[in-house]
């Protein structure tokens, strides 16, 4: 696979997961639930989103890959979690 289309395929595999990632943002910031926590495990997912590019731009090593889209998509379930136990109760 040319390096062309290695690039397009980053880009194309890496729009899913981060929509939702957009779509928790949208309402988390004008409601004020954009706390620490909710930082701070947005800049986990954004370096397991580049970590990921990065093994398959590179090495493309399945295993390792695998193993940074898992950790992104635990932090991003994590936001989620998080995000609606502090809009249910408040928190």
């Amino acid at each position: 696979m040319g390096g062309e289309a290695r690039i397009k395929d980053i880009a194309s595999g890496h729009f899913e997961l981060p929509l939702l990632f957009y779509i928790l943002i949208a309402p988390a910031l004008p409601l004020r639930h954009a706390d620490l926590v909710i930082v701070l495990l947005s800049w986990v997912f954004v370096v397991t989103c580049f970590a990921h590019a990065g093994i398959y731009a590179t090495s493309n090593d399945e295993r390792r890959r695998s193993l940074a889209s898992l950790a992104g998509v635990l932090v991003l379930f994590a936001m989620w979690i998080y995000f609606a136990l502090r809009i249910l109760w408040l928190i």
